[in-house]
């Protein structure tokens, strides 16, 4: 027991009371009704004098035991000092240890520790700031629990901040030195206490939060490492999160809905003891913040064993063999797609792909991480070098281990279209043009665009496509003007347009024959006319009517 020291105002006034009190009662029962009677030095006078020491001294007694607390540990019961704390051993049949001002508590429920650990309740004053109230440490932070641990401080609500009531407040602890809230935080506004559960140990106090935003995303890069009677669960930090759910079973499909055990408020890594070796896992995690829990994780597995041998087995590469721009043959762009896949029981971890055939070692800036997966199927962007010409692109995949599978590989030629044709010209004859262009190199056809407006283009003419030099378009109207462009195609694709051309479509003029029969030379002697080209040779035009003319038999006649 400390000392008892009795400074406070309250204390100093009971005691005046009390004396004062103890004088006038006891001159009320022992003076006599005359005055001299008290100024004489009497024996009964004496006697009085006796009486009144003994009852101030009983009552002081009483009052120095009121100020301390009879039986009490000694000490200013309003006192704030950090060395205020309690620590006490708890074993696997559970406890409670309580802080020395009585705001703080951790219970720790049966099984919750395997053999008898120290833990301690402190209230600090070193915390980051924040908290309303005193912080509380509860340690050691290294203590592992089994199951989950309740913690409670009691709060003061006349010393909430403005604009700060019971329904904002949450239980909080300090993460990365700054504080986080606990979720499952339940405040009795009865009692004036905020609690929750954890398996992790910190400084814990009361903090007020926000109620508006958003959940966690779900966690990435989750990895299941196992051991002899256990599983060691690690997963990528998540903004905003402000602990994590392990989801866990021994039957694969596992969910938030479907599960064997559920473990909360746990950090990354997580341990998680008591497996049977053998036996495997299946694990999925969860973030979660004030406003919820995330989705869950990708799924991992893993398999304890007496003696854990290390992981020696590569990815299994399942990439397609044409899997550029899914088995194009050309490109005229240097970004194309590749679609990749593979398998792995421990987990696909990352990607290399890259125009070098040589394997790439772990370290090679050539890897993508992914989120371990076991079995891995996307479609990624990759760029080309410019350089035109056959490209072939290798890829590989490689676990958490570092194994690195076998590469796959495919081909696919990077190179431009076509420059535009010249040379373009056009005949024309009954109902019909015939346009021409030169031969351009590497073209493997040619599109024609025609309009009855000027300004044809590929988006605005009528396309016949696949066509070679010269081109006949059939079926035209004569008299009426029509426009043309040409265009070249290779296996990169369309040029641009030729110039523009224009053709107007006409009717021969079709003159009657002469009649002439008889062929002369330059003396006018007559000739034979084969070969002399003269018309009683060629004997063009069209053919008179026959009969020539028609009597209408009323004095007419029709030139026929």
């Amino acid at each position: 027991m400390g000392a008892c020291v009795v400074n406070t105002e309250d204390s100093v006034i009971k005691i005046l009371f009390y004396l004062v009190s103890s004088i006038f009662l006891t001159v009320k029962f022992r003076l006599k009704s005359k005055a001299e009677d008290f100024f004489m030095f009497r024996k009964k006078h004496v006697r009085i004098l006796s009486l009144f020491v003994s009852s101030f001294l009983i009552i002081l007694i009483a009052v120095l035991l009121t100020a301390c607390g009879a039986g009490g540990g000694g000490g200013n019961a309003d006192s704030d000092t950090t060395n205020n704390n309690e620590s006490n051993s708890i074993g696997p049949n559970g406890g409670t240890v309580t802080s020395s001002d009585g705001k703080a508590k951790i219970v720790i429920p049966s099984g919750s520790l395997s053999q008898d650990t120290g833990i301690t309740v402190t209230a600090v004053s070193n915390q980051p700031s924040g908290n309303i109230g005193t912080a509380y440490e509860f340690g050691s932070d290294v203590t592992t629990f089994n199951e989950p641990v309740t913690i409670s401080i009691t709060y003061d609500e006349a010393f909430l901040p403005s604009g700060v009531s019971e329904s904002d407040i949450k239980l909080g602890m300090i993460t990365n030195n700054q504080w986080q809230e606990i979720t499952n935080s339940v405040v009795d506004t009865i009692a004036n206490i905020v609690s929750g559960t954890t398996s992790h140990l910190s400084i814990y106090g009361v903090i007020a939060v926000s109620n508006s935003g958003t959940e966690p995303a779900a966690p990435s890069g989750v990895v299941a490492s196992a051991g002899d009677g256990n599983v060691n669960i690690s997963w990528n930090v998540v903004s905003k999160a402000t602990s994590y759910n392990v989801y866990w079973s021994t039957t694969s499909g596992i969910s938030k809905t479907s599960y064997t055990g559920k473990i909360t408020g746990v950090t990354s890594p997580y341990p998680h003891m008591g497996l049977i070796n053998d036996t495997t896992y299946y694990y999925v995690v969860t973030a979660v913040n004030g406003y919820g829990e995330s989705s869950e994780s990708s799924q991992v597995s893993a398999t304890p064993a007496s003696t854990v041998f290390p992981d020696t087995t590569a990815p299994l590469n399942t990439t397609a063999s044409n899997f550029i721009n899914s088995g194009a043959a050309s490109t005229n762009s240097t970004n194309v797609t590749l679609t990749l896949s593979a398998t792995d029981n421990a987990g696909v971890t990352g990607y290399c792909a890259k125009e070098l055939s040589a394997a790439p070692l772990g370290n090679d800036t050539c890897w993508t991480s992914i989120s371990s997966v076991t079995s891995y199927s996307a479609g990624i962007t990759f760029t080309l070098s410019s350089v035109e010409g056959t490209k072939t692109v290798y890829v590989w995949f490689k676990d958490a281990a570092g194994n690195i599978s076998s590469a796959a590989n495919d081909s696919i030629i990077l190179g431009s279209p076509p420059s535009a044709p010249t040379g373009v010209t056009a005949t024309v004859s009954d109902g019909q043009a015939t346009i021409s262009w030169d031969a351009v190199s590497n073209a493997t056809s040619y599109n024609i665009y025609w309009s009855t407006t000027s300004g044809v283009t590929k988006s605005t003419g009528t396309k016949i496509s696949n066509i070679t030099s010269p081109y006949t378009h059939t079926g035209r109207t004569n008299g009426t003007t029509y426009y043309y462009v040409v265009t070249v195609v290779n296996d990169f694709g369309e040029s641009a347009e030729s110039s523009q051309l224009s053709v107007i479509p006409q009717a021969p003029i079709r003159l009657p024959k002469t009649g002439q029969t008889t062929c002369y030379d330059n003396s006018g002697i007559i000739v034979a006319c084969a070969g002399t080209g003269q018309d009683g040779d060629l004997q063009r035009g069209v053919a008179w009517p026959s009969p020539r003319f028609t009597d209408n038999g009323d004095g007419t006649v029709t030139d026929n």
